[in-house]
This record gives C-alpha cells, structure tokens and sequence, in this order.
C-alpha cells in the first residue's frame, strides 16, 4: 500500500522518490557517495533508504542540496551523507536526535540548521574562513559540531537569509549569529524575503520597507 507519490530531483541530479508512508528510494547521480549506499557510482536501481539503513524508521523529510544529504525521521532521527567531514560520505550516519524536529536547511558552508516547533538545532561547519560562530553555539574553536546542539526554544525556522547566519522564522522575525553572537532577534514584523533584489538580505516588512 502507498504508492510512490512524490518523485523529485535534486539540484545535482539525484532522483528521490517517496510515498505516503515515509519511505524514500534514490538513484542516478551519486557524486561524493549522497546516494548513502556505501559507493559513489551513480545507480540505475532504486535504492530503498528505509530497507538498507534506517531499520524501517519512516522518513518525515529528506534532502539532497550541495552533494550533501539530510534526512529527518519521524522520531527525530538526523542522517547524513556525502559529508566526510561528518563520517558520512558514501553511508548515511546516525548524528543523534532532535525530537519535534519537522524541517532542515544544508547551508553552502556545510552547517545544518533543524528546526520544530519553537525549536532550533544546528551541526556541521561552525568556522570557515572569515565565517566564524556559524552553528550559533557562542563559540568559535571547532571545526565541526557533530551532534545536533540546541540553540533555541524561541523560533522556528522557515527561511535561510544572509550568510546563512540569519534566518526568517516563521512569526516573521529575523534572528543573526555569527562569532561569539548566540541567537539574537534583529528584526521582526517581517512578512517575506525580497527575491526581486539580488542581495539574499533583503526582507520586507508589514509597511513595504526594505531592510
């Protein structure tokens, strides 16, 4: 039961469909081993994710951006894979829990952002280069955060904005972090990014003005 009601693909071309019962199968590009099978030689055959690695957890959201690949389970599982950094280029790895967990961002500078409701987590890169404090932790020495961290029970993330320091969560505010700047409301009263300006700052407020 619960035919596959959802086929898409990913910006590097690997194809992911899924059903009505959290499960998920991928296949064609598999560069840098996202595909999670153990290889980095693309596939012809459908590979079943819940099958092979997740035990028949079911599967709530699952992403492929950036030749990274990020999975949510029901229980609030976190997967990664095709980020060695994490130990997960070519087999999805288990990085730990975050319960009440509906939503994930894999930013260009390989930090995750998960987000509930009200509920904020954040792993991977947390400096690079000039970019410092990226994971929102307060602190700036790691390389990588690999387990989940709390940063927030204030918001929940609907948008990526800026570097990828700020986001838009979704009672329309504007939260920035960066070096040793913990979560911090800049803005609120926000109603949507401005995508007709090429800054990705851009956001309009309830009045029409730009910041």
């Amino acid at each position: 039961s619960g035919g596959v009601s959802n086929i898409k693909y990913s910006p590097n071309g690997t194809i992911i469909a899924e059903d009505s019962n959290g499960n998920a199968w991928l296949w064609e590009n598999n560069n840098s081993g996202v595909i999670g099978d153990g290889s980095t030689t693309a596939l012809t055959t459908p590979y079943n994710v819940n099958k092979e690695i997740l035990n028949g957890k079911k599967i709530k959201l699952i992403k492929i951006e950036m030749l990274r690949g990020l999975i949510i389970c029901e229980d609030g599982s976190i997967y990664v894979s095709g980020d060695s950094n994490l130990n997960g280029q070519t087999k999805w790895t288990f990085m730990g829990i975050c319960e009440g967990a509906t939503n994930g961002f894999v930013t260009s500078r390989k930090t995750y952002i998960i987000t509930g409701e009200n509920k904020t987590w954040t792993f991977g890169t947390n400096c690079s280069g000039s970019y410092k404090g990226m994971c929102g932790t307060g602190n700036t020495t790691d390389q990588y955060i690999k387990i989940p961290t709390l940063i927030s029970n204030e918001f929940t993330v609907a948008d990526l904005i800026s570097d990828e320091r700020s986001i838009l969560d979704t009672n329309g505010n504007v939260w920035y972090w960066r070096d040793s700047i913990t979560p911090t409301k800049v803005l609120s009263d926000i109603v949507a990014k401005n995508t007709d300006f090429s800054s990705s700052d851009a956001v309009i407020d309830i009045n029409g003005i730009v910041h």
